[in-house]
C-alpha cells in the first residue's frame, strides 16, 4: 500500500458549552487513527469553515498495553460495555491535572517550552526513545478500513448537567490501516506508538492548531473487542506563538467486529478546561468497513525493528521470513 498522507483526521474541536459543531464531531471519529502513512481523511468543507475555537485534533492514536485488564467471556453479539469506567482501573476522570500557566490563553510559547511544560504528564517509558515496542493485534482488526459516516448519540454539558440526544449522522471519509507484520505463526503485530509528541492538527489564516497526547493506552485486546484510552491537550496559536485557546481531552474507544468485514467503534469523549475541570461529554458511533486485507509493511527498517524486538524478548523463532526480492508490499 502506498504511503497515505493523513490530513489531521480524528478531529478534536475546542469544545465549548455550545452545541456540538461538525468540527467537534469529527474529532470523535478520528482519535483512533494511526500514523500519517496509514490514514487519510477527507474533511467536509463545513468543518474547515468552523470558527477559530474549533481545533482539528487528529493525531496518531497510539497506545500502550495495560497488563492488568481482566478478560471477560461476553458473546460478541452482546452490546458493548461502554460505561465511563473500565475494569483495569481506566476511566474518564471527572477532573484532570491543571495545566501550567505557560499554556494559558494569552501566553506566548514555542514548541520546546510547551513540551517541557507537559513533561510530567508523559509516561517515563515514552520518554525513552531507545527501544521501539511492539504488540499483537487481533487478526480481525488487521488490514485497511474506511468509514463514511458517524452518528452522534449524546452531548452533555458537564457544568449544568443538561443532556441532549441528537442522533445526528454526519458524512465524512476516513481511511485506516492497522498492523505492520505477521510473525511465523501468523499472528499480526504493530508498533506501539508513543505519546509525548506534538502534531499539527489544523492550519488557518493567522493560526495553527496543535495537539499533544499524554496517554495512549490499550486497555483491552481480545478476539471480541478492543478498548483504548487517550488523553492529551489541544491548543491554538497565532503566527507569533501566542496561545489563543487551550483545552484538555480524554476519550474511551470501544471497538467490536461486526461480521468478517466491518467493525463498530463507539467513542466516549470528555473535554476539560485548562484548570482540569470537565466541561462537556460527547458520544459518537460509526461502522468501519474493510477495503483491503492485511499485508506486511514494505519498509526494511520497520521489519528490522520488529525482528530486533522479537530478539530482545527471546522470540527469534517468530521472526518473519525474509521477503522475496522484487516482491511488492503494500
Amino acid at each position: 500500500m502506498a504511503n497515505i498522507f493523513k490530513l489531521s483526521a480524528l478531529l478534536l474541536a475546542a469544545l465549548s458549552l455550545m452545541p456540538a459543531t461538525l468540527a467537534q464531531d469529527s474529532e470523535m471519529t478520528q482519535m483512533t487513527q494511526h500514523d500519517a502513512r496509514r490514514n487519510r481523511c477527507v474533511i467536509p468543507e463545513t468543518i474547515a469553515q468552523t470558527n477559530a475555537s474549533a481545533l482539528d485534533d487528529t493525531c496518531d492514536a497510539k497506545k500502550h498495553t495495560l497488563s492488568d485488564w481482566q478478560e471477560d467471556n461476553t458473546p460478541a453479539s452482546a452490546p458493548m460495555k461502554s460505561s465511563a469506567v473500565l475494569r483495569g482501573g481506566v476511566q474518564l476522570q471527572n477532573k484532570l491535572p491543571r495545566l501550567s500557566s505557560q499554556l494559558s490563553p494569552g501566553s506566548s510559547i514555542d514548541q520546546a517550552q510547551a513540551t517541557a511544560a507537559l513533561a510530567d504528564r508523559v509516561p517515563k517509558e515514552d520518554q525513552d526513545n531507545r527501544t521501539e515496542q511492539w504488540r499483537k493485534i487481533p487478526r480481525w482488526f488487521a488490514g485497511s478500513w474506511k468509514v463514511t459516516e458517524q452518528t452522534h448519540t449524546l452531548s452533555k454539558d458537564l457544568v449544568t448537567g443538561v443532556e441532549s440526544f441528537p442522533n445526528r449522522t454526519d458524512k465524512l471519509e476516513v481511511e485506516y490501516c492497522y498492523g505492520d507484520f505477521a510473525d511465523r505463526q501468523g499472528d499480526i503485530w504493530e508498533r506501539v506508538p508513543k505519546s509525548g509528541a506534538w502534531s499539527i492538527a489544523s492550519r488557518r489564516a493567522g493560526s495553527t492548531g496543535k495537539s499533544f497526547f499524554t496517554k495512549r493506552l490499550r486497555v483491552k485486546s481480545t478476539d471480541k473487542q478492543l478498548a483504548d484510552y487517550l488523553e492529551g491537550i489541544a491548543l491554538i496559536q497565532d503566527d507569533q506563538g501566542k496561545i489563543l485557546d487551550t483545552h484538555q481531552f480524554a476519550s474511551l474507544h470501544f471497538i467490536q467486529p461486526v461480521g468478517d468485514d466491518a467493525y463498530r467503534e463507539e467513542v466516549r469523549k470528555r473535554t476539560y478546561d485548562a484548570s482540569g475541570n470537565g466541561t462537556r461529554e460527547d458520544v459518537a458511533v460509526s461502522v468501519r468497513r474493510r477495503t483491503q486485507a492485511f499485508v506486511d509493511h514494505p519498509s526494511p527498517e520497520i521489519r528490522e525493528s520488529f525482528c530486533a524486538y522479537l530478539h530482545s524478548k527471546g522470540l527469534d523463532h517468530l521472526a518473519p521470513v525474509a521477503p522475496v526480492v522484487g516482491k511488492s508490499g503494500r
